[in-house]
């Protein structure tokens, strides 16, 4: 698409601590800040770092129209719940199809959140902490935290869809993930890196190391927890795969 208008700001839906620190981090780059939220406290807590605040309702076209939805460069929903963020995000998507949509939602992200019209990306709290605490209590230990590989990205939701010409089974465990690392997460665990090819499990997430690789890590995580179908985390791979019939899964075409 084309590049957005140097004044073209990004839409902050909702005010609160992890609102006002991205907020700041974006000003800090030049970049506007339009913010809407309901609460008066909020709002004027918004307006006292200086950005354009419009009171009401985040699912209203007149209040979205007046923060700037229809220029804005993105859409941030930072401080609702993932049922709340799954109604606004809708809404949003519906009036502006291109616009990029992040989510942090205050508790465990929804399913509905990480298939379309969800989010484009999506931070889990949860495991955002983890990951920063894990890092800090393994320095503090004299400990080296293993650098993260390069892929899947574990903000950008995976949802397979399988051929419905599939003799599998179990094809309809398959959900909507989020990625739970960048890398095999048990092998980052060990310290090492030195899996061969990444999988992304189709029930929760997890991403482990192939059957080619020292640990196989995919294959324990699925016969553990009787998740049995992962997809290739591979660049251009898009196929899946049933760990308890043996069997590849193409996409839906």
């Amino acid at each position: 698409g084309s590049e957005p208008a140097p004044d073209a700001p990004v839409l902050i839906s909702g005010w609160g601590p992890v609102a006002a620190e991205l907020a700041a981090s974006v000003r800090a780059r030049g970049i506007p800040v339009h913010v809407t939220t309901l609460g008066p406290d909020l709002a004027a807590a918004a307006e006292a770092q200086g950005h354009t605040v419009v009171r009401g309702d985040p699912q209203r076209l007149n209040v979205l129209e007046e923060a700037g939805l229809f220029e804005a460069r993105a859409v941030v929903i930072p401080e609702n719940t993932s049922e709340e963020s799954v109604r606004i995000a809708a809404v949003i998507r519906r009036l502006v199809p291109e616009a990029p949509i992040v989510v942090r939602p205050v508790d465990t992200p929804e399913s509905d959140l990480l298939t379309p019209p969800g989010a484009d990306r999506v931070v889990d709290t949860t495991r955002a902490v983890s990951a920063d605490l894990s890092g800090t209590l393994l320095d503090a230990l004299g400990l080296p935290a293993p650098t993260p590989g390069d892929r899947p990205d574990p903000y950008t939701p995976v949802d397979f869809s399988a051929d419905p010409q599939s003799t599998c089974p179990h094809a309809s465990q398959i959900q909507p993930v989020l990625p739970s690392t960048a890398g095999c997460v048990d092998c980052l665990r060990m310290g090492e890196r030195d899996w061969v090819h990444l999988r992304i499990c189709l029930s929760c997430g997890h991403v482990g190391c192939c059957d080619s690789s020292p640990n196989r890590h995919a294959w324990a995580h699925a016969t553990g927890t009787e998740h049995p179908l992962v997809t290739s985390a591979e660049p251009g791979e898009g196929w899946a795969w049933c760990y308890l019939d043996a069997t590849r899964l193409s996409p839906e075409e």
